[in-house]
C-alpha cells in the first residue's frame, strides 16, 4: 500500500488479527517519500545508476539557514539582522519542496517572490557544485529512473488518501501503470457522524468549550476514547489546562 499521510487514518481498516494468529501482521504500507527514497538507495546499492547525495532534512535546513545569511548579510537593509532566520530558512525549504512537487517555477512580481526565486538559485547552485540533492529533488530523479526501466516493482499498488493529486504523484501513478502494475485505489472511511462546527470567540473560549465537551462526552460513556486536535498545540496547552 502507498498512503499520502501517516497522520491520515487511510490505513486504520482491518487492523485485527485474523483468526487464529497470536498478533496482527504489520501492514506493508509506504508513504511515496519512503517507497523512493528506498528505491533510490536500491539504485546506488545495486550500482545501476548514479544519484546525487541526498540531504536529509536537518542537513537541508541548515543549507537554507546560509543561503538566507548570506543572501541577508549582502542586502543593503539594515534591517537584516531583525530576520527570524530558522523561520525564513524553514519557509523557504518549504517552499521549494512545494515548487519540486507541483512544478512550480519561482519568480513573479512581487519583492518576496524574486527574493525567494534569489534563494532558491543560491540553493540549486551549491546543491550541484557539491553534488548534492534535496529531498524532492531526490523523488523527481527516482521517477526519471523508473520511467526509464530501473528498479524492481510490486505487481500491484494499493492507493490509500490521495484525495488530490500533485503532477509528481500524477507522473509516478503514470509511470507505474505504462510499466505494467495494477493500481487499485481504497478510499478513506468516512466519519460514522457528519461534523458539526461551533465557532467560539476565541481561544480561550474554544477550549473551554473542549473541555464541557469531553466532560459530557465522558459522563455518557467513561469508557469512550476521545481525541482533542489544536493547530497549535504549544499555544493552546496551558490555556486547556486551566480549564481542566
Amino acid at each position: 500500500r502507498l498512503v499520502s499521510d501517516w497522520s491520515s487514518d487511510v490505513c486504520s481498516s482491518d487492523l485485527s488479527a485474523p483468526a487464529g494468529a497470536a498478533a496482527w501482521r504489520s501492514l506493508p504500507a509506504l508513504t511515496l517519500a519512503q517507497w523512493l527514497t528506498a528505491l533510490a538507495e536500491e539504485v546506488l546499492l545495486s550500482g545501476a545508476a548514479e544519484l546525487p547525495q541526498a540531504l536529509d532534512a536537518d542537513a537541508e535546513c541548515l543549507l537554507w539557514e546560509q543561503v538566507v545569511a548570506d543572501a541577508l548579510a549582502g542586502s543593503a537593509s539594515s534591517a537584516a539582522a531583525l530576520f527570524d532566520l530558522p523561520g525564513l530558512a524553514a519557509s523557504a525549504m518549504e517552499a521549494h519542496a512545494l515548487c519540486r512537487r507541483w512544478g512550480l517555477e519561482a519568480g513573479g512580481v512581487s519583492d518576496e517572490n524574486r527574493l525567494f526565486a534569489a534563494w532558491q538559485r543560491d540553493f540549486l547552485k551549491r546543491c550541484q557544485e557539491q553534488g548534492w540533492i534535496d529531498a524532492a529533488g531526490l523523488q523527481l530523479a527516482v521517477l526519471d529512473l523508473l520511467a526509464a526501466g530501473h528498479c524492481a516493482l510490486p505487481e500491484q499498488v494499493v492507493r490509500c488518501g490521495f484525495d488530490r493529486l500533485t503532477p509528481l504523484e500524477q507522473r509516478l501513478f503514470a509511470v507505474l501503470e505504462a510499466r505494467g502494475v495494477v493500481l487499485t485505489a481504497e478510499e478513506s472511511p468516512r466519519p460514522a457522524a457528519a461534523p458539526q462546527l461551533h465557532a467560539c470567540a476565541d481561544a480561550d473560549a474554544e477550549c473551554h468549550a473542549a473541555v464541557v465537551w469531553a466532560v459530557g462526552q465522558l459522563a455518557a460513556d467513561p469508557g469512550r476514547r476521545l481525541g482533542i486536535v489544536a493547530p497549535d498545540l504549544a499555544g493552546v496547552r496551558e490555556i486547556g489546562r486551566a480549564h481542566v
